[in-house]
Order: structure tokens, then sequence, then C-alpha cells
């Protein structure tokens, strides 16, 4: 088992490589380079072709090959999907901090009138009872080695101000106005009761950590005051929910129709005037949340998650769950210093049942800086077939170990994405990219990879993006 995971993380990360786009009738690879992207997508301007005149698109694509040790095997009979405009721009972006008036529309939204208060209970921080947890263990522990690791533990706490009061904390209100914290986000966190609703809501900016991030939780039984989307699983992986402990989430019904889902979620936008998105997926969940605050440790739930994504010029970025890790940081080869925090994709996401919006994460919101290329030249769809053609398989070629590989893509899709300047933290551009969805198998054994984008294709100059990475 443990064999099959460390594969499965190698076939589906997709490793730093460079540029390659069609030259002399062979693929070349070259060094990325965003200034040369840049000047081939304004190569449209004076000829001003449509998306469909530029593409040349078939019906289907339809294509079945394999690598020359037959280890990785490709069959492709796939919907082609493409945005709903005749041209695409690329713009540039920056992250950006979350807004007092967006924090106020917020608040209101969510809690309304109903008391906003810093602590569901009287009690310590979460950080005060490890410190209260380390001094006691210390005070009982007579192995050195041990002692010493505590003391460094209760030092490093103790240096960021951390101490413990001399008696619990009383329940106050809530600041809704952003204040520091001793991390060096700009912080509003709160928790509120209304009837049988358990709600928390923490809306953050940090912008030198590219942690910018809102997120609401509403619960029945207690106070979920962590995000728990992660844990639920969609249709295609329910098959796990015994092994998970989630059999209960199973029995659960879902009288609420995914229409009125889609209506809770598009009114919530409306309301907190969170514009320019639209709803690029949505599925049937199940899963369950931790609780604080009450004597039930956890609640489960059948759910619908929405995910929602931003409008570029009528082009829709892409959703895909080849997420940023944020311990993946490139290094710069020429100064051996981290190039700067990574910086996850702009996420808005819903998870609806019948009791309404369970919870809602808006991360790492983005400004337009400007628009670059108001109507980008793209590669023919033939171009980027051969590019997928030969590096499906680059990309994903097993080392070390023997592995049979099979990919069957049913979902190709035109979109948009942001990649990221390596050496202009926070800033990026947002590119037309081609990317190619469906089942994959591994040793025989099927593995449900849901929304992951088995190759990522720049339509502009056919490099290929590390969507781990970001560019």
């Amino acid at each position: 088992m443990k064999r099959i995971f460390i594969l499965l993380l190698a076939s589906i990360m997709l490793f730093s490589l460079a540029s390659c786009q069609k030259a002399s009738g062979s693929l070349m690879v070259i060094e990325q380079n965003n200034d040369m992207m840049l000047k081939m997508a304004s190569g449209n301007d004076k000829g001003k072709k449509t998306l469909h005149e530029m593409l040349n698109i078939p019906e289907r694509m339809i294509l079945s090959l394999s690598d020359s040790a037959g280890d990785i095997n490709l069959n492709v009979d796939a919907d082609i999907i493409l945005p709903d405009t005749d041209s695409i721009p690329i713009v540039k972006v920056r992250g950006r901090n979350f807004t007092q008036e967006e924090a106020d529309r917020i608040i209101e939204y969510f809690i309304g009138d109903a008391a906003f208060n810093d602590r569901f209970e009287a009690g310590y921080t979460y950080d005060e009872e490890k410190l209260m947890h380390w001094t006691e263990e210390l005070s009982k522990e007579t192995d050195p080695d041990r002692r010493k690791s505590l003391q460094r533990d209760i030092d490093k706490f103790k240096s960021a101000g951390i101490t413990i009061p001399d008696k619990p904390h009383d329940i106050l209100p809530a600041s809704k106005v952003f204040e520091p914290t001793k991390y060096g986000a700009m912080q509003i966190k709160g928790y509120s009761k209304d009837g049988n609703n358990h709600k928390y809501l923490i809306i953050s900016n940090h912008l030198a950590e590219n942690k910018n991030m809102v997120l609401y939780t509403c619960e029945q039984r207690g106070y979920a005051d962590i995000g728990h989307e992660g844990t639920y699983l969609s249709a295609a992986s329910k098959c796990d929910l015994k092994k998970l402990g989630l059999e209960t989430a199973e029995q659960l019904p879902l009288s609420i129709s995914p229409e009125d889902a889609k209506n809770k979620a598009f009114d919530a936008l409306r309301a907190m005037n969170i514009s320019n998105m639209e709803l690029f997926s949505y599925e049937e969940v199940w899963g369950e949340a931790a609780l604080n605050g009450s004597i039930a440790k956890r609640q489960e739930h059948h759910a619908y998650r929405l995910e929602f994504v931003r409008n570029i010029g009528g082009a829709l970025l892409t959703y895909t769950e080849n997420n940023i890790n944020r311990t993946l940081v490139e290094i710069d080869e020429r100064t051996g210093k981290r190039l700067a925090s990574s910086w996850p994709y702009e996420r808005v996401m819903f998870i609806i049942d019948d009791t309404g919006i369970v919870e809602f994460l808006w991360e790492s919101p983005y400004e337009i800086a400007e628009q670059v290329v108001e109507n980008a030249k793209l590669l023919s769809f033939d171009d980027i077939k051969a590019i997928f053609s030969k590096m499906i398989f680059v990309t994903h070629a097993q080392h070390g170990e023997e592995a049979k590989l099979t990919f069957n893509i049913d979902r190709v899709q035109l979109g948009m994405m942001r990649i990221q300047d390596r050496y202009n933290p926070g800033t990026g551009l947002i590119v037309p990219v081609w990317d190619f969805f469906g089942t994959m198998t591994l040793n025989g054994n099927k593995i449900n990879t849901g929304h992951t984008s088995h190759l990522t294709v720049n339509a502009v100059d056919g490099s290929i993006i590390n969507r781990m990475k970001g560019y």
C-alpha cells in the first residue's frame, strides 16, 4: 500500500519542466520565459482571429498511445470544452488584502445582529494550553534531553509574547475591525450562537506570507473553528467512507436540491458583493467536522460542495485539485534564499446541506493590476495535441520501481490559470491553458483523481506548467 501511495504522488505531481514549443516540425525544449510568451500572445493583435479560427477544434479528441517501454498507456476519448468567448485576454494580477468594507459585508451576512464573541467559552487559548502543558510536563520530566527540548519550546512561545494568564479569559465581544495578531497578521475572529447554529468566522490578512483567508463555519452541535472542507469525499470516493468512520454520514438524507444549493451560494455572493465569480463545479459530498464547546466531538454531513472561479473577460479560471503546497517553495539558485512564501490559488467554496451554509472559504483574493494582452494568439489544437502526446509520458515517467500506469482522459478543457512570477513574489499572470482530466489506473488499481489535471499546457507557447508550484 505504501508503495502505491508513493507512486501515486509521483504520478500526480508534475515536476518543474522547461518550456516546450513546436519548432522546425518537432518539439524542442527551451527555457521558460514569460516575456517571450507575451510576445507570442500579442501576435494576434493585427489579425484578430477568433478562438475557433486559431484552434481548429475537432468534435472530440481521440487518441491511444503507449510509451516505448509499455509502462504508461494513454487512452483519450474526450469532450473538448471551450470558454464561451471569441477572445481570451492575459492579465497581470497580484495578491491583495480583504478590505474593511468587505469584512463588514461578510460579518453582516453571516453574523448579523447576533452577539459576536472572542471565544465560545471562558478559558485559555490553544497556545496558552500548549504552554501550560509543556510547563507541567517540564516540572515532572527527568530526562535531560527531553527537558532541553521542552525548555526550547517554552522559550520560543514566551519570546513570541505567549504567557500563562493568572486566570481563564472571560468571554468578551470580538472586534469587528482588523486588529494585529502575535504572528504579524491583521485579523477579525469571533464566535456567535443563533438558536442551534454555532458560528465561527475568521477574516485574516497576512500578505507577507500569502495567507489571506475568509473562513466561516456553522454547526448545530458545537463550534468548528478550523476548516474541514478537505475531509469531504465525493461520490467517486464514497466507498472509502466506512474506512474513515463516516458510515453515519452516508446514511444522512439530503433534501435540498442542487438548484436550491446553487441559489443559496449565489445569494450569498451577491449579498457580500463578491463579483466576477462563476460556478465551476458542484458535487455531492460526505464528511464531518470536529467540534469544540460541546459534549459532541464531531458532526457528520451529507452536503453539496460548490466551487466558484474568477471570470476573466468571459473565460473562467479552471478549478483543479492540484493545489500549491505551502511547504513547496522555490529556492533561488543564485542566492540560496527562499524566493517567497508559496501563493495558493484564489478559491471560493461552499459546503451546503439541509441546514444551510455549513462552510464558506475565500482564499487568496486577486487584484487585477492591468490587462497585458487583449486577445491572445493561441497555438492550434493540433500543436497542443502533439505536445500533450509527448509530455504526458515525460511528466509521469517512473524511476526506481516498475509500475504500470494507464490514463483514460475524458475531458480536455481550455481555461485560465494564474502563473506566478518566480522573482516578483505575490504577482503573476492569468493566462490561457489546456488541462487534461480523467481517471488513472496504477498496477490495475483504479485511482480516483477527481478534479486533478494530469497535464497543464500553456495555450500560448506550449510550456508545461507545474500547478503544484504555480508556474
